[in-house]
């Protein structure tokens, strides 16, 4: 038997209804490597509520992480 396919739509609509209270922010972080003295970045990608305020989240994060 052969497997259902979604269209499109389908899948736009699932994605959509999935992130609807989400906002998703790139956090892009700088640090000097102490023995070469080069710069690294490193990113991450942060999930932010609808209902919060965007900078006081980042910060949390941020703070939690290091």
């Amino acid at each position: 038997m052969a497997k259902g396919q979604r269209s499109f739509a389908d899948k736009a609509r699932k994605h959509a209804e999935r992130r609807e209270g989400t906002q998703h922010v790139r956090v892009i972080k700088s640090v000097r490597d102490p023995d070469t003295g080069a710069v690294r970045f490193s990113d991450r990608v942060v999930a932010v509520p609808s209902d919060a305020n965007m900078d006081e989240h980042l910060n949390k994060v941020l703070e939690e992480k290091d």
